[in-house]
């Protein structure tokens, strides 16, 4: 019911976009239903509330900096997310994290909250990266502010209609690619290819990265390093972060490999059931064919380059981006 009732929310927007200026503007929240005011102060933010007069229940908005936070849009390990508009902008949405009010953090948390936001400034301004807004603090309370994306992810759309078309998958790698070439640019590697971070908008045109948490110096990724965990999305992991060697363009290639296999195929490659048995079968000898399982289903150039990007030797891989590029552009005659 939540999402539904922000997908109509701005289909109506004389009524609805006056209600939540009011909120912004005057600190006087009105039930959606029946209109009833109350001071938003009064109220329990960033919850969902009965409105006292009809009943109706209302998820209350939450003020911070020039940001009104509206909706839940997700919550993540240590952070929540928020669809919000802004003073001046009320036509314009935003997605706004905060670190989540429900738990305490350490320095640690704090630091990759702001890590992410720092990275994502550094690398914004890009048709293919979710726009960077700001980020800050306000009264002890940090914040990150990016523009709303009306479209989905990779995941759902895989999810809700099964294998994606060879056309599509390639179009949408070839606009990551460039997407990662300009954050290499800006002296970084992204390290979190997976198909929740690639979101897909206007009616399948564009695809956007988001996510910056997991994005290096390119030196710092280059060097080799003990570590007791981890980071990233299990299935997509290459298998040097496992191992603790250093990561380049190569390390990403061999992610988007297997994304491209689950777009291409409708499902995972590594199949190994919890987190950390699919993260050990990167680094298994032993492996399904690739081609006995993207064909007949897919064109076979197509099929083995897949194959060459999830090799387990880093050496048998395109080496950058670049070379991806050229590769997989001329499959689909860019």
């Amino acid at each position: 019911m939540v999402f539904k009732r922000v997908k109509t929310m701005f289909s109506k927007p004389t009524k609805d976009l006056h209600r939540l200026k009011i909120a912004l503007e005057k600190g006087q929240y009105q039930c959606e239903s029946c209109g009833f005011e109350e001071a938003l102060a009064t109220l329990p933010a960033l919850e969902f509330r009965k409105c006292p007069k009809c009943g109706f229940n209302n998820f209350i908005p939450y003020h911070i900096h020039d940001f009104l936070l509206y909706a839940p849009l997700g919550i993540g390990g240590y952070s929540s997310i928020y669809k919000a508009i802004r003073k001046e902008e009320e036509k314009s949405l935003f997605a706004v994290k905060l670190l989540r009010t429900d738990r305490e953090f350490d320095e640690s948390e704090v630091q990759a909250f702001l890590y992410e936001a720092e990275v994502h400034r550094s690398v914004t301004a890009h048709p293919h990266i979710v726009d960077y807004v700001e980020h800050g603090e306000l009264e002890g309370e940090r914040y990150y502010a990016i523009r709303f994306i009306p479209g989905t992810t990779v995941k759902k759309i895989v999810e809700e209609q099964g294998r994606i078309s060879e056309i599509d998958t390639a179009t949408w790698m070839l606009q990551v690619l460039e997407a990662l070439i300009h954050i290499r640019n800006h002296g970084y590697l992204y390290r979190d290819v997976s198909p929740s971070n690639i979101m897909i908008q206007d009616a399948g045109r564009n695809a956007c990265l988001i996510d910056f948490g997991l994005a290096l110096p390119l030196d710092e990724a280059e060097r080799e390093k003990a570590q007791s965990f981890v980071e990233g999305t299990a299935e997509y992991i290459p298998p040097e972060r496992i191992q603790g060697r250093g990561e380049d363009e190569r390390s990403v290639i061999y992610s988007l490999g297997l994304l491209m296999f689950f777009m291409l195929k409708g499902e995972s490659y590594i199949k190994a059931g919890d987190q950390k048995a699919s993260a050990l079968k990167h680094v298994q000898g032993l492996r399904v064919a690739y081609n006995e399982r993207l064909l007949p289903d897919n064109s076979e150039p197509l099929a083995h380059l897949v194959g060459r990007m999830i090799a387990s030797n880093p050496e048998e891989r395109p080496e950058t981006f670049e070379a991806m590029t050229k590769l997989l552009g001329a499959m689909a005659g860019a």
